[in-house]
Parts: structure tokens; sequence; C-alpha cells
């Protein structure tokens, strides 16, 4: 992307210089929106302000993005041979981008709770893109960081901790921090997210943003599917989803699912291999429940939970956390698969559900 710029003399003349991708991203940030959103949420005198605490985030959102990420007191040094007033603002330069200006928004954000106003801005921009989300995908991803932090020192409440923690990226000897995340199905946008220490147990995790934010995400977004892990896969946190099907992946933990992937295998592999069907019972591999892949997937409405109540006290211990059988299946389309590996599970997948579908009404 290129912009014409008027040199000034007495005659009129025009230069062009390459924006780059840097003119998409801050197009982009203007049409959603985000830096307004900004500014109406954050309180600012704006008769003493230069930069507002929108334009602010912007520069730092082009720092991110420039293929640089400078450190706060390197923005200015960043923006130097840049457009500022086209890219960030009007009367904006360089020099207005200092340390004190991105560090002083930075702590506003912080103060009004960056889960907040990412949560607003998230839903503001699903609105201008005219983007109806009905599924809602949770999960988890962790951070890793160098450097020498005091983790052993627990945190003043509120704070994030940066500590170790199982690591997704392997690196199980460095101190991380956890990201948690909705993000809607269309084009994968994040509805909500919010960071967590490093240590933190994600069934636990889970359920508290189940219980605080999926009912007020169904009111305001529509959602009608929670899609998840096994971390979703208990009883407690699946009684926060009355009124909203899911989808969740079954423990393999469990006998149960165990003996249903065990049934289900040879069919799998029999059409892998170009084979025809082997017979099934009538009632197919579980009500509720589909196998994908090696993966038993149940599929179901948060009502009539109940913990069972037979065995050894060791396995009431072990059973109380997790759901019965006593769900409510219901219809879902299949979702879209990569066709090398799923390409004939898919299929399967659909007669399963829409079998439990027919047994359940």
């Amino acid at each position: 992307m290129a912009a014409h710029v008027e040199t000034g003399t007495m005659a009129p003349r025009y230069e062009s210089r390459n924006l780059g991708h840097l003119g998409l991203v801050a197009g982009i940030f203007d049409e959603l929106g985000i830096g307004e959103a900004i500014d109406r949420l954050i309180p600012q005198d704006r008769e003493k302000r230069v930069v507002s605490v929108g334009q602010a985030v912007k520069a730092l959102v082009l720092d991110g993005l420039g293929f640089v990420n400078q450190r706060l007191y390197r923005v200015p040094h960043f923006f130097q041979d840049k457009l500022t007033e086209q890219l960030v603002g009007a009367g904006i330069r360089p020099e207005h981008l200092n340390d004190d200006v991105t560090g002083r928004a930075l702590e506003r954000l912080y103060e009004h709770g960056v889960t907040t106003v990412y949560a607003r801005l998230a839903s503001q921009a699903v609105r201008r893109l005219g983007l109806t989300p009905r599924f809602g995908h949770l999960d988890t991803t962790s951070f890793h960081v160098d450097g020498q932090y005091n983790s052993d020192t627990p945190p003043a409440a509120g704070v994030i901790h940066l500590t170790r923690g199982y690591s997704r990226d392997h690196r199980p000897d460095l101190n991380q921090v956890v990201l948690e995340l909705i993000a809607e199905n269309q084009a994968g946008i994040p509805l909500w997210m919010e960071p967590l220490s490093g240590n933190g147990d994600d069934k636990t995790s889970l359920r508290a943003t189940v219980k605080a934010h999926l009912g007020q995400l169904k009111r305001a977004e529509g959602l009608e599917y929670g899609v998840a892990d096994s971390a979703l896969y208990t009883a407690e946190t699946l009684r926060e989803l009355e009124g909203m099907v899911w989808i969740t992946r079954v423990p393999e933990t469990l006998s149960a699912a165990r003996e249903a992937i065990q049934a289900a295998a040879p069919g799998l592999i029999g059409r892998a291999a170009g084979e025809a069907e082997p017979a099934r019972p009538s009632g197919g591999v579980c009500r509720g429940q589909a196998t994908v892949g090696g993966g038993l997937f149940a599929v179901g409405l948060s009502a009539g939970l109940e913990e069972r109540s037979t065995g050894t006290a060791k396995s009431k211990a072990r059973r109380t956390s997790r759901p019965s059988r006593g769900f409510v299946a219901k219809t879902l389309p299949v979702p879209p698969m990569p066709r090398r590996r799923w390409r004939r599970s898919r299929k399967a997948v659909g007669c399963a559900l829409s079998r439990t579908s027919r047994e359940w009404k």
C-alpha cells in the first residue's frame, strides 16, 4: 500500500511512500472502530492529551505487527520513517509516541480491566463484520517466558503468576502464562479471553469461565453450542451449561469411553481400508456419542445429570466429578474435517448423530 505526500514546496510536488502491510492493519483497526471504542470506555481528558489511549493502542498494534516488536522506548524510532499521521492520527508525530505515553495508556487499560475491554471490542467487531456465531469454542494455550522470575513467591490477589505448569509447547523447564479463549466459529475471532497463572488447572478455570461468561455470550451473541476438549466433561461444569448444547471429547480414562472406542474401531479401520462396514447393533455405539478418529465425542444438553452411586468408595470418589449418561442428545450439523484424515469418518459421524436424534425424539 502506498500513500502520496505533498512536499510543501512552492510548486506542488508529490512523492510516493510505501506503507507495506501497516496501511492494511491501520485500515482494519479503524474500520472495526477499535480506537474509538477504547476512547469511549477509558475516561480521559482529551483536551490535555495529544495522543488518546485508543491511538496509543493503535501505535502499539502497528509496532507489534511490524515484524520488529520494539520495546516501548523504541516505538518512536519505529515510526521515524513511517507516515505517522496517516497511520495513527492527524497531528501525531513519532516523538509523541514515547514510552511515557504508551506506558500510561497500558496502565489505564489495566485499571479498567483488559478482559472487560477486550470483550467489548470483540462484540463490536463481530457485529460490524456481520457475523452470526452459533458455536463457541473454549480452549486454553500457554506461552513460556525466559528469564528469572520470583515464581516461588505467591503473587498478590489478582496478579498473574508466572510459574511452571503443564507446558503445551513442550518446555516444562520454563515459567509460563496461560491464555483462555472462547472463539466464534465463522471467522475464528476470540469473543473473550483472559490471562491466567501458569500453573492453573484447566477443569477449574474452564468451569469458572462457563459460569461467568458463556451464558452472557449466549444472550449477547446468540451462541447455541459450546465446544471444548475433555476438560469440559465434568458434572459440575456441564451443570453450568444448562440450556446450551455442548460437544466435548470424553476422557479415555473412563472405562465406558474405552469400551465404545474399541467397539467402533473395527468399523473405522475397515472403512479406511475400503472394506464393507460390519453390521452394528441397532442402538449405535452409544447414545449421544460418536467415535471420530479414535476418540469418543459426546453431544448433549445439560439436563438430568446425576451422580453414580455404585461401586467402591474409591470409584465413587473418582466418578463424582464426571457426568452420568443421563444427558439429552440433540441433532448437530456435522463440522468440516480435514479431508485427508477424516474423509471416511465424516459420514459415520453424521449417521451416528442422526441416529442419536431419532432415539431421543
